[in-house]
């Protein structure tokens, strides 16, 4: 009975999809949102009742094998990603391919068009490219050295457009290594069922984008803590601040955020261990100096100051003007955006994953501090 209810639940699920996407209704998010959390969330709420009013004893639930989840995943991901990549689109994949092929010619810029200025905000229309910077000394993309250098590899082979689902088969196989190793196998072989059936990780996983790579160094880095944590050996910590340094050279404002979490947890969890704490202290000061100086050498050889970026280069300022602390700029930022990105990130998640996850962190009571590790990253 409630397969056959969960079957007509999708269909009429897929016709308002269908309907949505022909008719251009421009608050398709909002539709499908009120279709899962009051039809599907009830419904599916009512079946775990019955199943446990019916059988009093806890019910194993049996998840797919994670080679069977990864292997299904590659044969979706790989097509998807040789099509995607036939023609960009997106402004931010174009600027990434261009610097990746400057980068595969033995170079650090292009030669620059004609019409170069040295005020990069009087760049005529006729030479202007979104995310670009052109100036007399060299036009190149805004974006961060660090992923065009790895794409360009692809690019070497002329098949840039592999790269990305493999680092994404390479996340899955994290991701299910700190499931295990936060909580238990089955845990995650879940974890990756999660990630595999979210259509956010699938966009993620295909074309020239630098979140896979990001995303992957990130969830290494969150295994060598735990694992670091759990065994007391410094090399794994060692591990965690070079792929958040890595990473510091692909989304630097991600990289950073995930430091701050990840550090504080670092020590302390380990600050009863003087020493010990003093060690991962001294070795995050040391690799985080490494990656910042990275950071400080890109910017000198683009825009010739140590700490102007390209990315601010290319808005005529100093510092990214999406990086405010003025309460009215970031108000603009939340009125501009906050709606769509809510509502983007819970239709492309895991269906219910927010309200699974907040469920866990109330409910979960040997791993708990785990729990609020993993929300705080």
């Amino acid at each position: 009975m409630f397969l056959a209810l969960l079957s007509i639940l999708a269909l009429l699920y897929i016709v308002l999809l269908w309907i949505g996407v022909v008719h251009s209704y421009h608050h398709l998010h909002i539709l499908l949102l009120v279709f899962q959390y009051a039809l599907l969330l009830p419904a599916i709420w009512a079946y775990l009742r019955a199943l446990q009013a019916r059988d009093s004893q806890r019910s194993e639930i049996s998840f797919p094998n994670k080679s069977v989840s990864v292997l299904l995943f590659a044969a979706v991901i790989f097509p998807l990603s040789w099509l995607s990549t036939r023609g960009l689109l997106n402004p931010d994949e174009s600027g990434y391919s261009f610097e990746a092929r400057i980068f595969v010619s033995g170079h650090l810029k292009a030669a620059p068009l004609v019409g170069a200025t040295s005020n990069v905000r009087a760049t005529p229309d006729e030479v202007f490219f979104g995310n670009h910077v052109l100036r007399p000394d060299g036009w190149f993309p805004k974006f961060p050295a660090g992923w065009p250098a790895f794409l360009a590899a692809g690019y070497r082979i002329s098949a840039p457009w592999i790269v990305v689902p493999i680092l994404s088969l390479l996340s899955l196989m994290t991701i299910g290594a700190v499931g295990r190793q936060v909580f238990s196998e089955r845990v995650g072989r879940l974890a990756i069922c999660f990630a595999v059936l979210s259509s956010f990780y699938l966009v993620n996983s295909i074309g020239l984008m630098s979140h896979s790579l990001c995303g992957l160094l990130s969830a290494l880095a969150c295994f060598c803590l735990f694992r670091g944590l759990d065994t007391g050996r410094l090399f794994y910590f060692c591990g965690m601040f070079g792929c958040l340094g890595f990473a510091l050279q692909l989304r630097p404002y991600t990289a950073f955020v995930l430091a701050v979490v990840m550090t504080s947890v670092a020590l302390w969890r380990r600050r009863t261990n003087v020493a010990f704490c003093l060690r991962i202290f001294a070795v995050g000061c040391f690799l985080g100096s490494l990656a910042l100086l990275g950071v400080l050498v890109y910017n000198h050889l683009y825009t010739g100051h140590w700490l102007q970026s390209p990315y601010a280069l290319a808005a005529g300022a100093q510092a990214p003007p999406e990086l405010s602390f003025h309460p009215a700029r970031i108000w603009q930022g939340i009125a501009q955006y906050g709606r769509q990105t809510f509502e983007e990130r819970l239709i492309g998640i895991f269906p219910f994953a927010y309200v699974l996850a907040g469920y866990a962190l109330f409910t979960e009571q040997e791993y708990r501090w785990k729990a609020w590790v993993l929300a705080a990253v």
